[in-house]
């Protein structure tokens, strides 16, 4: 769906930076993708994102500090077409690090997404972004299948939040059903506001404008 739109608003195809395809569909060669494209991604990602990166902000700044994650989530992705997708993924991941207090359910998440990918493949088949150059290239069955799958997934979304809720609110309270008091001590964000520019940050910046400028490049 957002690569129609995206050639549909007149824009060409824009391929991520780092592609991986796998042709082996074998018992291994199924594990070994799994593996390769999810758990040691997801591992990296989990603790860089939701744990270092969220454990700097304290509990005042969470908000903008979701929004830098995900911002920087995307611009980490590297992938033009999939950035609708890639904000989703990344703020269903911060709710996720919120409501368990913990990286386990991000990583976890994650990792049964690709399952859950190669699973419904003959179902919610993918486009193939190296073979289309107009929207026209899309067939009309990947309609069939992608719209629906978005209502769907609207009321997964709404089910498991309402779950993440209540587990939230029980994870938080005492033996005797009442909401845990404000511990002060428990704000162990490193700083409300990260204050300076390391050059670690300065260089990871500038590899990033390298990378993307590169994308947009014919």
């Amino acid at each position: 769906l957002s690569a129609y739109l995206w050639l549909r608003l007149g824009g060409s195809v824009v391929f991520p930076t780092f592609m991986c395809y796998n042709q082996d569909d074998s018992v291994m060669g199924k594990i070994l993708e799994i593996v390769t494209q999810s758990v040691i991604p997801a591992l990296g990602i989990c603790i860089f994102f939701t744990g270092l990166m969220w454990s700097v902000f304290k509990d005042q700044n969470k908000l903008i500090g979701s929004v830098i994650i995900v911002i920087s989530f995307v611009l980490y992705s590297l992938n033009v077409i999939d950035i609708p997708g890639t904000v989703i993924m990344g703020i269903w991941m911060i709710l996720l690090r919120k409501k368990t207090d913990n990286i386990y359910a991000p990583f976890l998440a994650m990792v049964a997404m690709k399952i859950t990918e190669m699973l419904f493949t003959p179902i919610l088949s993918q486009v193939d972004i190296t073979k289309l150059q107009t929207y026209s290239d899309i067939s009309v069955t990947y309609f069939y299948a992608s719209v629906p799958a978005l209502f769907v997934s609207a009321i997964l979304f709404s089910f498991f939040k309402a779950s993440l809720d209540d587990f939230e609110r029980v994870y938080y309270s005492d033996l005797l059903g009442r909401e845990a008091e404000n511990d002060p001590d428990a704000d162990k964000g490193v700083a409300a506001v990260v204050k300076g520019f390391s050059p670690a940050l300065l260089i990871t910046l500038a590899i990033l404008v390298f990378l993307w400028a590169n994308i947009f490049r014919k």
